[in-house]
């Protein structure tokens, strides 16, 4: 939609005239053109937008409503090709298709991204798997600040990355998360996944001497929220299975059982699946 008619079209729902919204930013007569044109200066919008207490990324949001963006579609396409070996290799080539005819980068660490996920979910071997980190290291480390498609590129694909290389830009990450321009809960969801795959992924290495270091990140972002439930039983669960993982005993691993029985109480029968393959795993069991 027309950023003009988009901001009026709030305006207008909030009960607020073309007076009230420019009092202090601009002219009421350069407003008014501003809503017919749809040209609005980013800072003038911003104001408007503080003014009318609407978040950018709602508004922008708003205005691409019926438009699917080039990011979305990949990442639609990506979630299909995990469990399919020819749309693996059909969005893969398209990729590579892309980056040639528009020599933009992403295009090609996007073919690496859908491949390198496909072997990990399949347990297969990735060929040229060294490569293709130091390809991602050298497009991620060029960006002064990491956004939201790049943290959810490098959290997607930490299994090909070192424990020492991980560990050094945990901070980074969580810190570039926090500034990002989402809501409380959008930002703890994507945090707390984040913070999430770094524990897995410890646990899948027996790299123990810096799951307690994640862990405890992990730990200063649960709430008492009950919509978050899940992250303080997850935290409760990992802590039981470390020290199973140090000691071993049966007493401890019997309780460990018996305590994830409380996804099935909540009807989440797959978490539950899921976690007891892990914990097994993890176990050698």
């Amino acid at each position: 939609m027309n950023h003009g008619k988009l901001l009026k079209k709030l305006r207008t729902s909030r009960g607020i005239t073309q007076k009230q919204l420019a009092e202090g930013i601009s002219s009421q007569a350069a407003l008014s053109r501003m809503e017919q044109s749809g040209n609005i200066p980013s800072y003038l919008l911003l104001s408007f937008l503080d003014r009318l207490d609407i978040h950018p990324v709602e508004f922008f949001t708003l205005a691409a409503e019926n438009q699917v963006l080039e990011s979305q579609s990949f990442l639609n396409k990506m979630n299909e090709t995990c469990y399919n070996k020819e749309k693996m290799n059909e969005l893969v080539n398209e990729e590579i298709t892309l980056y040639k005819q528009t020599g933009l980068k992403k295009h090609k660490i996007n073919s690496m991204r859908v491949k390198a996920i496909y072997h990990k979910i399949h347990d297969l071997p990735l060929e040229n798997s060294k490569e293709i980190a130091k390809e991602i290291t050298k497009y991620l480390l060029k960006f002064d600040s990491w956004f939201l498609n790049d943290i959810s590129l490098y959290s997607d694909l930490l299994f090909i990355f070192s424990n020492d290389f991980i560990k050094a830009h945990h901070k980074t990450v969580l810190n570039s998360l926090e500034t990002l321009p989402l809501g409380g809960n959008q930002k703890h969801i994507y945090i707390v996944t984040y913070t999430n795959n770094t524990i897995v992924l410890a646990f899948e290495r027996k790299n123990l001497t810096d799951l307690d270091f994640y862990l405890n990140s992990y730990k200063d972002f649960l709430n008492d929220n009950p919509a978050f439930l899940t992250d303080r039983i997850y935290y409760s669960i990992y802590c039981q299975l470390q020290k199973l993982m140090i000691k071993f005993n049966n007493e401890g691993y019997n309780k460990l059982i018996s305590d994830l029985k409380i996804f099935k109480k909540y009807n989440l029968d797959d978490a539950y699946q899921n976690m007891l393959g892990f914990i097994n795993s993890c176990l050698d069991r």
